[in-house]
């Protein structure tokens, strides 16, 4: 009697284990992600962490497209053609969230903006932020983080520059040696090397505005039909990759100098433009001055009530 038992359980597992082969694996739920600004490094964080497996580890099949920052990344969101943006101006969230967008933040992406800076040519007789009257100075896109920066430079320095939209860094490189503007901006590593050969000059750097520094100025945001169970997940992997980051200087470094085409000399120097606190902060700084900025830059009429701010800022906590 035993041994009959004995041979049913036998013939029981192997059934089970015949079975469990023949059976597909538990699917990875899919989710699309928005990177705004190839090549950043805070923006490659969402990158590296569907390239070296932190997404899969937490369930995710994750696929993802790059974008050339403000409304363009944001647009991707708001027609559901991606779950997730990464990187993205809060000025433009908020507005799009004032005219009816259905998005909510989930983190906050980086806290100041302690990378960015803006540059002249060599022979240009722009000195500092002062000399910008009446120049035309670039950002991004409109509700981006360069384009706050520079609404900001102007009424602290008492400045009126031709505010000029030149979309990805490179192109606003371009026109800067071209003649066509007089100021570029720039994030690392981007244009170091002009910086380095002497073709160009730092003439303004954000960190100029201390009133940015402790204010989260982009944030990562999703559709508010994402389910907040893989937000939860998504922040997790992004976690430990920014970790991966920081503590694997060496190999980051090398993964990150071929991300974005930049020697590693020059890759190894670009995580100093990013503390790394700036980067691991969570939850929102300074909300209210952020929908105070929108107003001033009227991208919303009126601040947001206290539900329209529940909704807006969905960030879960961490597990």
């Amino acid at each position: 009697m035993k041994t009959n038992l004995r041979n049913a359980a036998v013939a029981a597992a192997a059934a089970a284990l015949a079975l469990a082969a023949v059976l597909p694996a538990s699917a990875a739920d899919k989710l699309k992600i928005a990177i705004s600004q190839k090549g950043l490094w805070d923006t490659s964080t969402a990158y590296f962490a569907a390239e070296r497996g932190f997404f899969k580890a937490e369930g995710l099949d994750v696929s993802y497209l790059f974008t050339g920052g403000g409304t363009e990344t944001l647009q991707t969101v708001m027609t559901k053609s991606t779950d997730i943006a990464t990187g993205t101006g809060i000025l433009g969230v908020i507005g799009a969230y004032g005219k009816g967008a259905k998005l909510s933040i989930i983190r906050s992406e980086i806290l100041g903006a302690p990378e960015a800076f803006w540059i002249v040519k060599a022979d240009s007789k722009i000195k500092s932020a002062k000399d910008f009257d009446g120049k035309q100075v670039a950002f991004s896109r409109p509700g981006s983080t360069t384009h706050l920066i520079v609404l900001t430079m102007a009424k602290k320095f008492g400045v009126k520059p031709t505010l000029v939209s030149t979309g990805a860094i490179s192109a606003s490189r371009i026109q800067l040696m071209s003649g066509q503007i007089d100021v570029s901006y720039s994030i690392p590593p981007f244009n170091i090397d002009l910086v380095k050969s002497g073709a160009a000059r730092v003439a303004f750097r954000a960190t100029e505005l201390p009133e940015l520094q402790q204010q989260t100025i982009r944030v990562n945001v999703a559709h508010q039909d994402l389910s907040p169970e893989i937000v939860t997940r998504f922040n997790r992997a992004y976690e430990k990759t920014l970790a991966w980051m920081y503590d694997k200087p060496e190999e980051s470094a090398a993964a990150y100098a071929a991300y974005a085409k930049v020697p590693v000399d020059i890759a190894r120097e670009v995580p100093a433009y990013y503390p790394r606190a700036t980067l691991e902060k969570r939850e929102l700084v300074g909300l209210d001055r952020n929908v105070a900025d929108a107003i001033t830059a009227k991208f919303i009429k009126a601040p947001l009530t206290a539900k329209q701010e529940a909704e807006l800022v969905r960030i879960p906590a961490a597990n």
